[in-house]
Parts: structure tokens; sequence; C-alpha cells
């Protein structure tokens, strides 16, 4: 006879990040779910390129950019967001003015 499955998250979660937004935005809410869920632990790799979760053993990924078709995994987009770069001196476009 088996036990019921636990209702508290258990073991080793693998992450892909890319780099720059891995350190700066998506970090800092693992170490928050680590800490509400003491009895998880992440291994957390941080690449530009894009892995095979499945030949790599990857739980989770996180990418920057249209997903490569792969029937085996799903795919979600997470967030769309455009940055806008402009000279200092410039003003605020009217769409950014209405933004900010």
């Amino acid at each position: 006879m088996t036990s019921p499955p636990s209702a508290t998250p258990t073991g080793t979660l693998r992450i892909s990040l890319p780099i720059a937004l891995g350190h700066r935005q998506v970090l800092p809410v693992i170490e928050s779910f680590l800490e509400s869920w003491p009895a998880v632990t992440a291994e957390v790799s941080f690449t530009d390129r894009f892995v095979d979760l499945v030949d790599e053993g990857f739980d989770i990924a996180v990418r920057v950019g249209e997903p490569k078709p792969d029937f085996r995994l799903i795919a979600r987009t997470v967030r769309r967001f455009i940055d806008c770069l402009f000279d200092a001196w410039q003003p605020l476009p009217p769409w950014e003015r209405e933004i900010a």
C-alpha cells in the first residue's frame, strides 16, 4: 500500500534562466519561494542559450522571445513588454507620457 501524496512540496527544482533577466528579476522570486517552502531546494543555471529541458533534466526554463516548437513541452507567455530607449535630452514620446 502506498502513502498518499504529500501536500507540502519537497525535492529539488532544476531551473534554467537567462543571465541578466534571471539575476535581476527571477532569482529574487525563487529565493522568496524557497523561504516559503524549506523542503524544496533549487539548482539554478544561468545561460542565454536555449536548453533542451528534457535531455538536460530541467524542470523549468524561462526565456526571452518566442518559444521554439517542441511537442514534448508546454510553453506559456509569462509577460510581454517593449523597452524603448531614448536619449536623456529628448522628451518622452506621447505614449510614454501616458504611462509615466
